[in-house]
């Protein structure tokens, strides 16, 4: 997915891929003298991120950051705005990779259950984060049921993205 990453004080954004922007944003972070925020994600690939990178060229810093000028701010805005949303990606064969719209603290019962169902947690062990998960589609289906704070609707609109 694309990611936008905004430094605090300068409000220079970083564009850039990554299928987990947040563990991205928290490595940029430790090399970086100011506070950096996640401000957009949306769907796309690494071709994807090389045409909007183009077609903001001449604000260009360095490397993957620009200025925050207008022209790229109405691009976020009117392609990410402030939505966050899960996001589920197929990897083939019946496999696919959720990941979470904003990170998850895990606890032992998350990754009990997640293990107990195969299920691959995407994480960050330094900072007990989980990013997502990745599994069969029903198996994914069933986990989300027996944590039981995912919403009926919310198990639809999933099973609905996870089509070949």
């Amino acid at each position: 997915m694309i990611y936008f990453i905004r430094g605090k004080e300068s409000g220079n954004i970083k564009i850039g891929y990554s299928t987990t922007p947040e563990k991205r944003r928290s490595n940029l972070q430790t090399a970086h003298y100011e506070e950096l925020e996640l401000i957009g994600l949306m769907r796309g690939t690494r071709e994807d991120e090389a045409r909007i990178q183009q077609m903001f060229s001449q604000f260009n810093i360095r490397g993957e950051w620009y200025r925050p000028v207008e022209e790229i701010l109405d691009f976020i805005v009117k392609n990410v705005g402030k939505q966050r949303l899960n996001i589920v990606e197929s990897l083939g064969d019946g496999e696919y990779r959720i990941l979470f719209a904003e990170p998850v603290k895990f606890s032992i019962k998350f990754l009990l259950l997640a293990g107990s169902h195969n299920l691959r947690v995407i994480t960050d062990n330094d900072t007990e984060l989980a990013f997502g998960v990745e599994g069969k589609r029903e198996t994914l289906l069933n986990w989300m049921d027996s944590l039981e704070i995912v919403t009926r609707e919310a198990m639809d609109q999933f099973a609905a993205l996870m089509v070949e």
